[in-house]
């Protein structure tokens, strides 16, 4: 009997992390009040499976759907920036540093709010985590004792749109779903 309920909360769960409207696959969106506020928080009432006949209410909130939507793995499809170089040969090594790092570059977020983190020059493991309010990614690399938070700019089912400001430079991270 608890499977079933688990089962149930689990469809639930499902069915109010999907979007719906004109933002179809649209979780979040920075400054667009029609996405978050609609996605805010949700409530769920299930069936209790150690009080047949009672039912249990649980808040869902914008955070939980995002961490939702980022389980599984990504790949990054581009990367903007406003870093000035000094000569076209910067410009151009920087560049191909990129587009190696671009071609070669996945990660995979678990449930359990680990990562991992792979490509041509780099492998990574660690833990991440939304802030409460949904609007920024705390990564915490095992490699490196410092945290990174990214600031969420738009989150759909299958886009992640990310903004970090690194040693006085600003990217800005666009990575979709494998």
């Amino acid at each position: 009997m608890k499977i079933i309920y688990t089962l149930i909360y689990t469809i639930i769960v499902a069915v109010l992390f999907s979007c719906h409207g004109s933002n179809k696959n649209v979780l979040y969106r920075e400054g667009d009040s029609t996405v978050s506020e609609n996605h805010m928080t949700d409530t769920v009432v299930i069936p209790n499976p150690k009080k047949p006949g009672k039912t249990i209410t649980r808040k869902v909130t914008l955070a939980d759907k995002i961490e939702n939507v980022m389980a599984g793995s990504w790949r990054l499809e581009s990367v903007d920036h406003d870093i000035k170089f000094k000569d076209k040969r910067a410009r151009q090594k920087f560049e191909y540093t990129i587009e190696d790092i671009k071609n070669s570059l996945s990660v995979i977020f678990y449930k359990d709010n680990t990562y991992v983190l792979k490509s041509n020059r780099d492998n990574d493991k660690g833990n991440w985590k939304v802030s409460n309010d949904g609007k920024s990614v705390a990564i915490n690399s095992h490699n490196t004792p410092k945290t990174i938070n990214y600031k969420v700019l738009e989150i759909r089912t299958d886009e992640l749109v990310v903004e970090m400001d690194k040693d006085h430079v600003h990217f800005i991270l666009t990575l979709v779903k494998k």
